[in-house]
């Protein structure tokens, strides 16, 4: 039986009504825009958006469009975070109002109703950051599409010191333009700690879960949460090699990160597997589309977690 059916006649009529008389309904995906209409309809619409959203971007009508829909679905599930909880970077890079935002959720139950439903957190392979202010050049190099509290922010201590904790090894020596790779960064950021903001309230009922490779030691931190994880997709987004500065000094401690990061890699999958044995089913690993120099999980590394997996 369709789970909409299963709602009274006050809030299908509510629905017609939404649909008939609300301009950005036509806009938007309509089920995103019906998760916003009340408790009841959201809770029966995130069952068709956010169950497991993937298989769908095999179907061609849906793949054209799937980069701004998917922006559609995080910007849904992220509107129901009070501002105050989430990274300026996410505030930003999604444009979210925060006047909205705080006055209509106080708390985080307004966020775990909405995603009551939600087991499978899988958008980094639907999501392409140039919808969202990526970084984006004109044929003089200049950067473009980027409103001027963005900039101030990019601009900003904040970010800049964040960056150079983060990414302190990452920056090639042939790059003397300091703001392209604060640019870079940028979405960077505003995938990781939107992931993160919706990821962590609900680690025990995820089946499915996708994060960077940059903030697996967080993830790491909250394994004993991931109950019921199947499936891990991890994207690397660290710049482990260059050969422009494969003879500078940044070429040690980038191999040092990129071996800590395997290891720690491996360790996660390991530990999860002796805390839930035969849960972990399947581990992927993709490199980022948004962070130039970023390179793939070593075969050799895929290889040995695929083994681990496959003799539970």
């Amino acid at each position: 039986m369709n789970s909409f059916s299963q709602l009274p006649v006050e809030c299908l009529e509510c629905i017609i009504h939404y649909i008939l008389s609300v301009s950005d309904f036509k806009k938007g995906h309509p089920l995103a825009s019906l998760c916003q209409v009340n408790k009841r309809i959201c809770n029966i619409a995130t069952r068709f958006l956010y169950q497991n959203p993937r298989p769908l971007f095999h179907i061609f009508p849906f793949n054209q469009d799937r980069n701004p829909r998917s922006r559609q679905l995080l910007q849904t599930l992220i509107s129901n975070i009070p501002t105050h909880n989430l990274h300026p970077a996410v505030i930003l890079g999604l444009g979210i109002d925060s006047n909205y935002n705080d006055a209509s959720n106080s708390n985080n139950n307004t966020l775990l109703h909405s995603v009551s439903g939600l087991n499978h957190l899988s958008l980094t392979r639907s999501i392409e950051f140039r919808t969202i202010k990526y970084t984006d050049y004109d044929a003089q190099g200049n950067h473009r599409d980027y409103t001027t509290a963005e900039l101030d922010y990019i601009n900003g201590q904040e970010f800049l010191e964040m960056y150079l904790t983060d990414r302190k090894d990452a920056t090639c020596v042939k790059d003397p333009h300091s703001m392209d790779c604060l640019l870079r960064y940028y979405p960077n950021v505003v995938y990781r700690e939107a992931i993160w903001s919706l990821a962590e309230p609900i680690f025990e009922q995820l089946e499915c879960l996708s994060f960077l490779v940059s903030d697996l030691r967080r993830y790491y931190n909250n394994i004993g949460r991931l109950e019921k994880l199947e499936q891990l997709i991890v994207r690397f987004d660290l710049e482990f090699n260059c050969n422009c500065c494969s003879r500078t000094p940044e070429a040690e401690p980038r191999r040092q990160r990129k071996e800590e990061t395997l290891r720690l890699l491996v360790q996660f999958v390991k530990d999860h597997m002796k805390r839930f044995p035969g849960r972990l089913k399947s581990f992927q690993t993709y490199q980022t589309g948004y962070c130039r120099g970023s390179q793939f999980c070593p075969r050799a590394v895929q290889d040995e977690l695929y083994h681990l997996i496959r003799t539970v």
